[in-house]
């Protein structure tokens, strides 16, 4: 059985977070709507390019900050959740559950395509959100995972493998 190199890089830092407003809605769950400030760790694996890099610090930092700035402070609405009725008229939005109503400025939401804005599913976003831009620029990637922290103490974490070992 041959050996396979396998490196990882891993950003994160105070400019990696997003602040952002969200509430629960599902079968065991209902959380009126709150925010979190949260922050954000990726790590890409796979083997070194041209350049003996997985992946350019710069490069991902960038990309990952680009992604967080998107979601950064809006009302984040799952487009795939069940128990929510959500309409758009002009600029605003317009969301239900069974026992409230919210109404939203359209510039201040982020419509993601989510079950549930759980610490879990937003990893698993910014997850495939980077895998997505990731796979255009680089063959060498294995896999990536997300961490995302709610607060100090309270971390989520999606990694999805790519290819590879």
């Amino acid at each position: 059985m041959g050996c396979v190199e396998i490196f990882k890089v891993t950003v994160r830092g105070t400019d990696l977070k997003f602040s952002a407003a969200h509430f629960l809605i599902g079968e065991n769950v209902k959380e009126g709507i709150h925010g979190h400030n949260y922050e954000v760790e990726v790590s890409v694996w796979g083997a070194l390019n041209a350049d003996y890099m997985v992946v350019d610090f710069r490069k991902l930092r960038d990309l990952v900050k680009e992604i967080c700035k998107s979601i950064d402070h809006k009302v984040i609405i799952p487009k795939n959740n069940g128990c929510l009725k959500v309409s758009t008229n002009g600029d605003k939005v317009e969301v239900r559950t069974e026992t409230s109503t919210y109404v939203f400025p359209r510039d201040d939401v982020a419509f993601l395509p989510i079950e549930a804005s759980t610490a879990e599913l937003l990893a698993k976003y910014l997850c495939d959100k980077i895998i997505e831009n990731l796979l255009e620029h680089h063959d060498n990637i294995y896999g990536v995972e997300v961490k995302i922290y709610e607060h100090a103490g309270s971390c989520a974490t999606y990694t999805r493998k790519i290819r590879g070992e």
